[in-house]
């Protein structure tokens, strides 16, 4: 077994697989911290904490920025997103965004939601791909993006190609080494 199929297997097999049967990604519950009220960090993790203790003691949990700071941090993304289309390429293109591992769905939801709120003309001509290998997080997406922007076109892919991946890392990479 190759190295790259051993890691793949103990991560995201439906059966054992860290993923499937033994992370959680944490989630508010769709109540975001009012950080008007968060005097410094130290409360901050107070907050934190006390969250975490409402879920299974058992299972592990992770989080991302996402989660922590939504909607926020979905919404800083999207403006910068949105400031460059409008730049180059509105009105003569869609708005095309891929997101790569979207977990819960969180950060495609607080996208959707700013474009809906403040860039309605761009918002429908919105195109939304999610690439994720995880048909259990697939369809907890579906459900949060199909209810709220049915409008938008959501697509999933479950793989992606080995030379797509790389593709895209290096349109990631190069826009980063660019924007320094």
């Amino acid at each position: 077994m190759l190295v790259r199929d051993f890691i793949e297997d103990s991560l995201y097999n439906p059966s054992y697989g860290y993923f499937s049967k033994q992370a959680t990604i944490f989630d508010w519950d769709e109540r975001p911290v009012d950080f008007s009220v968060v005097r410094d960090s130290v409360e901050f993790d107070a907050v934190v904490t006390k969250r975490y203790a409402a879920y299974e003691a058992e299972r592990q949990l992770w989080h991302t920025p996402t989660e922590l700071f939504k909607p926020w941090y979905g919404e800083a993304i999207a403006q910068c997103l949105v400031s460059e289309y409008l730049l180059k390429y509105f009105p003569y293109e869609d708005f095309i965004i891929y997101e790569i591992g979207a977990g819960n769905g969180t950060l495609a939801m607080n996208i959707l939601d700013f474009l809906h709120r403040h860039y309605p003309s761009v918002y429908d001509r919105t195109r939304y791909t999610i690439i994720e290998i995880s048909e259990n997080l697939v369809q907890k997406q579906r459900q949060k993006l199909r209810r709220s922007h049915p409008g938008v076109q959501v697509l999933w892919r479950l793989s992606i190609t080995l030379h797509t991946m790389l593709f895209a890392m290096t349109l990631i990479l190069s826009n980063r080494i660019k924007a320094m």
